[in-house]
Order: C-alpha cells, then structure tokens, then sequence
C-alpha cells in the first residue's frame, strides 16, 4: 500500500493511463464521425448546387430560344409591313435617321 495518502499509487496511475487512453480513442471516433458527416454534407450541398445549375441552364436555353423566336417573329413582322406598306416605311426609315442625326450632332 502506498505510505503517503497524497500520491496516488501505481494502480491509481495506470487506470487514469487506462481511462485517459480509452478518452482518447473516443475522440478519435467522434472526431471521425464529424468528418464523415462534414463530408456527406458538402457533397450534398455540391450535389445540389450542381442541379440548381443544371437547372438554370436549361431556364437560360429555353429564355433563349423564346427570344429567338420572338425575334425572327418581330422581324417577319416589320419585313411584312415594309412589302405592304413601302413609301410608307421609307418615310419613317427618314424620319427616324433625321430625328437621330439631330440628336447626334455635337453642337458647339
């Protein structure tokens, strides 16, 4: 038995060197454990934000599309009035290009 109450003895010593080692192993698998769910959830969130990209590109596609669309169809139009209208479409072709040369010019 140990002689002096303050020191702890042997025993004492090496069940703290036990607990202190099985402490240690725990941590390890918690520390572990939080990796592996830091890991699944980033892969989540780039798995996610890869098909909210994905996403988007179709929206830009189809926006773009549709706008074409629109084009050709605003240009048709406007090529279908020239033919019916002609004089008329010259006058306003003028009338236009004299309102923006106004406005162009530099007066000093």
């Amino acid at each position: 038995m140990n002689a002096n109450p303050e020191q702890p003895s042997a025993a004492d010593v090496a069940a703290l060197r036990e607990e202190l080692a099985r402490l240690r192993e725990d941590v390890a698998r918690i520390a572990e454990a939080l990796t592996g769910v830091g890991r699944e959830k980033a892969e989540e969130a780039v798995a996610a934000g890869s098909a909210k990209l994905e996403e988007l590109r179709r929206e830009v596609e189809r926006l773009t599309r549709e706008l074409q669309t629109r084009g050709r169809d605003m240009v048709a139009g406007v090529e279908e009035s020239v033919r019916e209208r002609p004089l008329t479409s010259l006058m306003i072709a003028f009338g236009l290009g004299l309102l923006l040369s106004l406005l162009l010019v530099d007066r000093r």
